[in-house]
């Protein structure tokens, strides 16, 4: 087994210290879906995939740019109050 094999799956810990949040942050993601995760059995630990994690990140990034964007153009069409110019 490699270390990438085992880097493969973490643990909410893991997943809390990685993003600098609390574990309640990381298991109430886990409740809403918006993490993806599985158990261990029926009652063993709970595991998110390494590329799981990654692509939450990157699905975040994604969501930022797009609510900036959105509050850019809300104000696109504001006149320049100097000379009458829409910004």
């Amino acid at each position: 087994m490699t270390d990438s094999d085992l880097a493969r799956f973490l643990s909410v810990v893991d997943v809390a210290e990685i993003l600098g949040v609390d574990v309640t942050d990381v298991s109430a993601l886990i409740e809403t879906g918006e993490l993806a995760s599985f158990r261990v059995g029926d009652r063993g630990p709970v595991r998110i995939e390494s590329a799981q994690l990654e692509a939450f990140v990157a699905h975040r990034y994604e969501a930022q740019q797009q609510l900036l964007r959105l509050r850019q153009a809300e104000f696109s069409n504001v006149s320049d109050f100097t000379d009458g110019r829409l910004l």
